[in-house]
């Protein structure tokens, strides 16, 4: 402790900071003084009185000299003040390791707060070490170089008191944690408030002692609810009354087991006579009570549960399995009437489906008296296999060994484990799938392993034609794979329907025979649409020799769910992944012919990407000159070019036809066609079957025609079609280049359409798959355009960002719908694939080099501005700005429309969550500048 500072009026006088040659002494001089010198002296003499008086050691000291120091300090030390006064502090200390450290920590207080306080070890003259509590104070605080003044007090005997208590209470502590029963505290309140609980608990009821200490309330949960009322019940009355508590009740362990517990406690009452605390302990008595259960219940021979039992309860003697007893609800549940089994045994009954199951069962109960949990399957009386769970005991009655069985039918269950397993299976199965054939392939597995069966066929329809291609076929249907089938009525239907050899209805006969194109063997054949809210997909045709139980017609519908789900979504990826493709397709050629004036160049460009675009085997690019009237070959490919002059007058072939009348011309087989030998020469002659002429047309002019040649009887959709008419555009805009090259930018100006269009459209068809989101991309688009502009980007710029907001929801084309559609809240597990759609848009985009500016958007605008967001938790402006305007006016615009999980929120609120979320999920800068302009943004939404 620090000496008492003295009055502002008084100094410390200025002997204090010279030598002083003995201790405690001042020699004073009577003479006349004035009142000034007067009060010096009194504070003089007050200090003095403070040095003599205390029970401490005091002192001064200068640069850690001891320039005065009083006979407390000497007694303590053993020194004579003369061996103390003008030596280094170092004398006193047992090292210099100590001696600095209480110097540096000393000093370090004192500039913090005035004063310094620390425990050191100080030694003795007779080299005893003793432990002190030194305080010190700076005389002036402004130059510590004036002296220090300082307490010691000796705390020895205090330390070497807190050393025995530390010994005493391990000692305690160990001798408490040895005992096999636990010890425990609490405080004489309603809680029962724990204060002291051995390490026994842990082993007791998986609790930790600390656990007890935090939660007051935590003795009470681990009561069991039925004893929860007795229990505290009698804790308050003895609460009141101080009687000893004892009592045998239930608890509930941490990881959910009941035990019994006997609690004995005593109340200890303080110094003045009061309730203090209860002093405790907790013994397991589990094993007890649950042998005087075992008895209790033998007693009674169960005879309740056994009548009144809605599991099958019987009693069969151990060496035979003779039923000596059963309940009703072994009769509902085997059919069997009780004068049908009493006096018989489970083999003569036939009721074991394995007679090993049975063997398991005795062998068990004559290893261990008991059974648990058998599952087995059973015979009722009527034929059907009934699974059961069997528990077992053995008892004794009459003297001979019998067997207590109790058997819960499980049947129904172990029917919905299998329907969710399966599931589960093609679920997981599906996910690791990369195309449809996979797919295929793995329904075809899935439904073989779970039908036992091997006559399947999987049709996968073509909407256009109203054929169905046969994906895969085995057993007796192997030959029709890859065949295309017509479908009968009844498929067309696009409802299930089945065939068996006993089916009256002539329809299906008729249907099935049309199907496969012969009468079938199969018993019975069923087939199921494989399809979804959105689109039919195919069929599932099954043979066997038994009809589906209701049982498997429900798990077949579930896999079929799953099936048809997985190849929507993958063929809508592999749509998306083909469109992109001719997207980028269109750029390639696109940016040849802004890149090159050579036409040839520029044309065998052109038809690589015709042939592996469309899928052709051959393609020729000709040039027409209408003045002449002759055709010129500009590029083929795969094609042998030796077959076509270099320049050819028109005859009467397919060519000529495109090119006069201005229309495609489309030549599905040339097997019996009639044209120009040379064209059939150089057509049917080198093996192709399929052709198409299309005319290329620039601004009302015929630039040449594009052909295209296939192996195969030719056969094409409207998007093939579709994109087939816009690389013809661009062909004939690549020739019309090559004439007239200052028309080039206006040209460029409807592939620049075309390609809006096909992102426009891309968007449109993503939109599709929820109604609720018409025409959402199209707004955030027009608005994320808008915002940017403000925030200072180029006219390339809003270009990519446009883009990116079109399709800033593409990777969802890898998400299943039902989780999309899901009209409640998602599971974690559903929110960990949703949350995966930027990394999809990303893998989709980033391969197209003409969008890989415009994936920024995609793939980060579910980023958060706290850094909380997915998929790479980017924080802050390591955001990019485009998905940072654009998460704001996307979150805008998705909040003020319907989903299926929510309405539309009012205006008023959804401002006041863009405002709250600023600075957290939002820039606050891009909220600040969108809410300027919200009233214009609200007009184009």
């Amino acid at each position: 402790m620090a000496l008492p500072q003295p009055h502002s009026h008084c100094r410390l006088p200025s002997f204090l900071a010279k030598p002083i040659v003995r201790c405690m002494s001042i020699k004073r001089t009577s003479v006349l003084v004035s009142a000034p010198e007067r009060g010096v002296m009194e504070s003089e003499s007050f200090l003095q009185s403070i040095y003599r008086a205390a029970p401490l050691g005091i002192g001064v000291v200068v640069e850690r000299v001891f320039v005065q120091v009083n006979q407390q300090l000497c007694e303590m030390l053993g020194y004579r003040p003369e061996e103390l006064l003008g030596k280094s502090a170092r004398l006193i200390y047992p090292d210099e390791a100590e001696y600095e450290r209480v110097g540096r920590e000393k000093y370090a207080q004192i500039d913090q707060s005035g004063v310094g306080s620390i425990e050191t070890r100080w030694q003795r003259k007779d080299g005893t070490i003793i432990d002190v509590l030194l305080s010190s104070a700076p005389i002036d605080p402004a130059d510590h170089k004036k002296g220090v003044t300082f307490t010691a007090l000796d705390i020895t005997a205090r330390k070497r008191m807190e050393e025995r208590l530390r010994m005493a209470e391990t000692q305690y502590r160990t001798l408490v944690e040895q005992v096999p029963a636990v010890i425990y505290i609490d405080r004489n309140d309603d809680l029962s408030t724990n204060m002291y609980t051995s390490p026994q608990i842990t082993a007791l009821t998986g609790y930790t002692p600390e656990e007890f200490l935090n939660d007051p309330t935590l003795w009470i949960k681990t009561l069991h609810p039925e004893d929860r009322e007795r229990v505290l019940a009698e804790n308050q009355r003895v609460n009141q009354t101080g009687e000893p508590f004892r009592l045998d009740y239930r608890v509930l362990t941490k990881d959910g087991r009941v035990i019994w517990v006997r609690d004995e406690a005593v109340l200890e009452l303080d110094e003045q006579g009061k309730p203090s605390y209860w002093r405790g302990i907790l013994m397991d008595i589990t094993a007890q009570k649950e042998a005087e259960n075992r008895l209790r219940l033998s007693e009674e021979k169960f005879a309740k549960a056994f009548l009144t039992s809605p599991d099958s309860v019987n009693i069969n003697r151990l060496s035979d399995g003779l039923y000596i007893d059963i309940n009703e609800g072994f009769t509902r549940i085997m059919g069997y009437q009780r004068e049908e089994v009493i006096g018989k045994s489970s083999l003569e009954l036939d009721i074991w489906v394995n007679p090993e199951d049975r063997a398991r069962l005795v062998e068990g109960l004559r290893a261990k008296g008991y059974v648990d949990n058998l599952e087995a399957p059973f015979r009722a009386k009527d034929g059907q296999i009934r699974i059961g769970l069997m528990s077992a005991r053995l008892i004794e009655l009459e003297g001979e060994l019998c067997i207590l069985s109790i058997t819960r039918d499980i049947t129904e269950r172990k029917q919905h484990e299998r329907e969710l397993e399966a599931m589960v299976q093609v679920s997981a199965a599906m996910r690791q799938a990369f195309d449809q054939v996979q797919m295929i392939n793995i329904l075809a597995q899935q439904c073989r392993l779970l039908f036992e069966t091997e006559q399947l066929l999987i049709l996968l329809l073509n909407n256009e034609t109203a054929q169905a291609n046969v994906a895969f076929a085995s057993g007796a249907w192997q030959s029709l794979h890859g065949q295309m089938l017509s479908l009968p009525g009844n498929l067309q239907k696009r409802e299930s329907f089945f065939f068996s050899q006993e089916s009256t209805d002539p329809q299906h006969a008729q249907a099935i025979e049309e199907l496969f194109g012969y009468r079938l063997t199969d018993a019975w054949v069923g087939c199921f649409p494989i399809r979804t809210s959105l689109a039919d997909l195919g069929w599932l045709c099954i043979g066997r020799q038994t009809p589906f139980s209701s049982h498997e017609l429900r798990i077949l519908h579930a896999v079929l769910d799953i099936a048809a789900s997985a190849l929507q979504r993958s063929s809508l990826y592999s749509q998306t992944v083909q469109r992109l493709h001719q997207l980028n397709a269109l750029h390639v050629i696109d940016r040849t012919i802004n890149a090159s004036l050579d036409i040839t160049f520029t044309a065998n460009i052109l038809l690589a990407q015709v042939v592996q675009q469309l899928n052709v085997a051959a393609a020729t690019l000709l040039k027409f000159n209408e003045l002449s009237q002759l055709f010129m070959v500009l590029a083929t490919h795969q094609y042998p070019q030796y077959l076509i002059p270099a320049i050819y007058q028109l005859v009467d072939d397919p060519p000529r036809q495109a090119v006069l009348e201005r229309r495609v011309v489309t030549i599905k087989n040339l097997t019996g066609y009639h044209a120009d030998k040379d064209f059939l020469k150089r057509s049917i002659g080198q093996g192709y079957l399929g052709y198409i002429a299309v005319p290329l047309v620039s601004k009302g002019q015929a630039k040449g025609v594009l052909e295209l040649f296939t192996h195969r009887e030719l056969q094409f959709t409207e998007d093939w079609q579709r994109f087939l008419e816009a690389l013809a555009a661009q062909a004939a805009i690549a020739i019309d280049n090559a004439e007239m090259f200052e028309t080039l930018q206006r040209n460029q100006s409807h592939l620049s359409l075309a390609y809006e269009g096909v992102i426009e459209g891309f968007a449109r068809a993503l939109e599709l798959r929820d109604a609720d989101l018409h025409g959402h991309s199209r707004r955030v688009a027009e608005i994320t355009v808008r915002l940017a502009r403000q925030f200072g980007f180029d006219q390339r710029s809003l270009a990519q960002i446009r883009h990116g907001a079109l399709l800033h929801d593409i990777g969802n084309l890898a998400i299943a719908e039902s989780i999309l559609q899901k009209p409640g809240p998602l599971t974690e597990q559903e929110w960990e694939v949703v949350r995966k759609h930027p990394e999809y848009a990303f893998q989709i985009l980033s391969s197209i080099p003409s969008l890989q500016e415009a994936v920024v958007i995609p793939y980060c605008h579910h980023e958060r501005w706290d850094g909380k967001g997915y998929p790479r938790q980017l924080k802050g402006e390591s955001i990019p700005l485009e998905a940072r305007l654009f998460a704001v006016v996307d979150v805008w615009d998705a909040l003020r429309s319907d989903r299926p999980y929510r309405s539309a929120w009012q205006r008023e609120r959804v401002l006041e969550y863009l405002l709250v979320q600023a600075g957290k999920q939002f820039d606050a800068r891009v909220v600040t500048a969108f809410l300027e302009r919200v009233e214009e943004f609200e007009q184009i939404a």
